[in-house]
């Protein structure tokens, strides 16, 4: 699917929108599993935009390397602010990343080690499976099966809550909700996610 660089940040926005409600609500109101509900949408959107950009950069290991050292900068505050020893989730996009180039170069033995590597960041193997479904799998209809599948053994294996499944609502802004669009900063994403995570350990801290 061809979206407009307008079209695409529109998406990395609800992303956004969705990943700080989700901490938010993690934070201040774990109570309201509706803050986790909506949260669900931004994962999907992450890992889409991450295979646009693996097929559009057009240089791969700056694009790797920016991944990698906004994740080491985030990775203290994510710690601060969920206090999980997993690493964060460009961790995540960066492992993706490698399973992309691994995959389109037939390289399928890197699989056993980013695997074994995905135990230890956010989603885990889901979000590697998810990155890897938006590459390979291309139509709408065998999209949703592969995802509802995907959600399904990640509720079996991680016992992770039912709403999970709210993640497919992704699908909907991908394909049909992105007539939208809006100018972001080239890094903009990149200074947001750990910058929003210290405004809320920052609020956290002032109203103890």
């Amino acid at each position: 699917m061809s979206l407009s660089k307008e079209q695409s940040n529109f998406l990395k926005l609800v992303g956004i929108i969705s990943m700080t409600l989700d901490h938010i609500g993690k934070v201040f109101y774990p109570q309201y599993i509706i803050f986790q509900i909506l949260g669900r949408v931004a994962f999907p959107l992450f890992a889409y935009q991450l295979t646009i950009g693996f097929e559009k950069t057009s240089n791969r290991k700056k694009y790797l390397e920016r991944l990698l050292i906004f994740a080491l900068l985030s990775q203290p505050i994510f710690y601060l602010v969920t206090k999980k020893l997993e690493l964060n989730i460009l961790f995540t996009l960066a492992l993706g990343f490698w399973a992309l180039s691994s995959w389109e170069k037939a390289k399928y033995h890197h699989f056993l080690f980013i695997f074994f590597l995905s135990l230890f960041v956010e989603y885990q193997i889901y979000g590697i499976l998810m990155i890897l479904g938006f590459f390979v799998i291309k139509k709408f209809l065998f999209q949703i099966l592969y995802f509802g599948f995907n959600n399904l053994i990640y509720l079996v294996l991680w016992n992770v809550p039912f709403f999970q499944f709210y993640s497919l609502l992704s699908l909907l802004f991908i394909y049909k909700i992105n007539f939208l669009k809006v100018k972001l900063p080239k890094y903009f994403f990149y200074i947001f996610y750990p910058g929003h995570l210290l405004v809320i350990y920052l609020t956290k801290t002032l109203i103890r």
